[in-house]
Formats: structure tokens, sequence, C-alpha cells
């Protein structure tokens, strides 16, 4: 995981960073790799990015693209809004991989706003 930008705008901190472990190639399309070290990782970097009372919106990309039905593909990526009162998750992927792993990306989105809850909201 490597952090490629760092800005500060009026609606809060935005962090942005690459390569990391969310997916891997698989037969047809990609296996979606959602495990306990990506998530001690992805909130051991956001407990270091802290700032008391600062929003963070942070975005992490994917080493994988995903490819979608009209040839078009992106990046798989994980965003995450934190303030000093709620948490937002969101994970972003095609519409097949979208429909092959859905139980497992909702299970992932719940369990990471339960922790990033934990460890950042008042």
């Amino acid at each position: 995981m490597e952090k490629i930008y760092d800005e500060t705008f009026d609606s809060g901190r935005h962090l942005w960073y690459r390569n990391v472990p969310l997916s891997e190639q698989a037969k047809f399309g990609l296996t979606i790799a959602l495990n306990a070290s990506t998530v001690t990782e992805i909130i051991d970097r956001l407990s270091a990015e802290r700032v008391h009372n600062q929003n963070i919106f942070a975005y992490f990309y994917d080493q994988n693209e995903s490819g979608n039905a009209i040839t078009e593909s992106f990046r798989i990526s994980l965003m995450v809004k934190i303030n000093e009162s709620s948490v937002n998750v969101r994970f972003n992927l095609s519409d097949l991989d979208f429909a092959e792993h859905l139980q497992e990306i909702q299970g992932f989105e719940k369990m990471m706003i339960e922790k990033l809850t934990e460890e950042f909201v008042n």
C-alpha cells in the first residue's frame, strides 16, 4: 500500500493510496480478497493520519482492474469517510464482480464501519 496523494480541501483531508490488495485474479474475473491483514493495515494507516475533529476521506485503489459487460475497465476501490460522529464505507467494482461477491462485500463494509467507528468516532 502506497500513499500517492494527501490534500486538504474545505470538506476535509483527502488521502489516496494505491496497490491495496482488495482482489486477486481468478479464472473468470476477480476474486475479492478482503482479509484481516488488509483491514488492519487500512485502520493503522488512517490512525496515523488522523487529526482530531478533521473529516478524513480516504481512497484505496486495488492493483487489479475490473471489467464490465460493455468492455470498460476501472480500478476496484474502497472509499472511506470518517468524521467525529460517523463512518461511511463504499466498495466499488464492476457488474459481474458485484454479483459474484455481494454478500462478502456487504459483510466487509459492515465490519469496516464497526472497526473504524470503534477507532475514530467519539
